[in-house]
């Protein structure tokens, strides 16, 4: 689970401060730390494209969870082979069975 804080004056993960690239605070989490409705709908959400690898983007918001979008072609940078060294060969093996 990778976490983005994005401030309130912006709802970009990005932007540009005085001429500056600028990022919003990202952390990753361990999944069992995530709360349990936003793995439910971001499971949920994957579940209804397929059985491939995704990567859900969700807003939430005073307990509310919403899905922005289902990407098929997920990136894997915000430490996720620190959190779970075996992240990557789980991945193919799944991909894989299929």
């Amino acid at each position: 689970v990778c976490k983005y804080t994005i401030p309130d004056t912006t709802f970009k993960i990005q932007d540009s401060v005085n001429g500056h690239l600028v990022y919003c605070k990202v952390e990753s989490i361990p999944a069992e730390q995530a709360p349990g409705r936003v793995l439910e709908t971001g499971i949920a959400a994957a579940n209804a494209i397929g059985t491939g690898l995704y990567g859900v983007d969700l807003k939430t918001n005073n307990g509310d969870c919403t899905v922005i979008e289902v990407n098929d072609n997920p990136s894997l940078e915000g430490g996720e082979d620190d959190l779970y060294p075996d992240v990557y060969r789980t991945i193919i093996s799944r991909l894989l069975e299929q």
